[in-house]
């Protein structure tokens, strides 16, 4: 059974209990809906994003013990790792930079994630509806009525985040991604893994993978709770 040694940090316009089917309700659930818009400087992402968010969110007494992230919670909790140390470190749909850039070109590109910026304003629901859409759902999710600006600076976090020259964290790291995402390419994914000598999984599914497969996601990390 999974329990509160879990702290999970959730992805971008959704709720992180999505993944409750796979850490139960005992898990810590970190939104990062709710928590990037407060580190934002403007339109600016400070530089020591990750040191602000480990000392907002893991004060010396509230230390994890196993640590997992999805998608934009996934880039966060790698960043977060190397400066909190947790035991394991476990990433769903995974990437050190959500857009393209000079020296990779795995991404999304980076004026597609302006225009949803500007369309949120405009359109809230037009936009996430064809995001939930590209990641796989079939019925609209469970959400939140997070508000337009928290959404955008969500979309601001993944224009900016890099983690291409960031520390590899000192624990062992598990990887899953799935194999048809169209948010993330599984190349990203296999990248990231490879650069902090992860193990990685690839599963059948879409950006929501892990909504279909739970059983299989479980018994692959029950090792790690032993």
């Amino acid at each position: 059974m999974h329990d509160s040694r879990w702290t999970v940090i959730g992805g971008w316009s959704l709720p992180p209990q999505l993944l409750s089917g796979i850490f139960g309700n005992a898990a810590r659930y970190i939104d990062s809906n709710d928590e990037l818009p407060g580190i934002f400087e403007n339109e600016h992402l400070p530089e020591h994003w990750p040191q602000i968010l480990a000392d907002q969110l893991f004060p010396a007494a509230v230390q994890p013990d196993l640590l997992a992230g999805w998608s934009t919670g996934a880039i966060i909790a790698a960043a977060l790792a190397p400066i909190i140390k947790p035991k394991a470190l476990l990433l769903f749909s995974s990437t050190p930079s959500f857009v393209r850039r000079d020296s990779f070109l795995h991404g999304t590109r980076t004026t597609l994630v302006s225009s949803m910026i500007k369309e949120l304003a405009s359109d809230c629901n037009g936009v996430l509806k064809q995001f939930y859409t590209r990641c796989g759902f079939t019925d609209l999710p469970s959400q939140k009525n997070y508000s337009v600006i928290s959404l955008q600076k969500g979309l601001f976090f993944l224009q900016q985040a890099n983690l291409l020259t960031a520390a590899s964290p000192s624990c062992p790291v598990i990887c899953m991604h799935g194999i048809s995402d169209a948010i993330i390419p599984l190349r990203a994914g296999q990248m990231f893994c490879e650069k902090h000598r992860g193990t990685m999984y690839e599963i059948a599914g879409a950006h929501q993978f892990f909504l279909n497969e739970t059983q299989k996601i479980k018994s692959i990390i029950d090792v790690l709770e032993k």
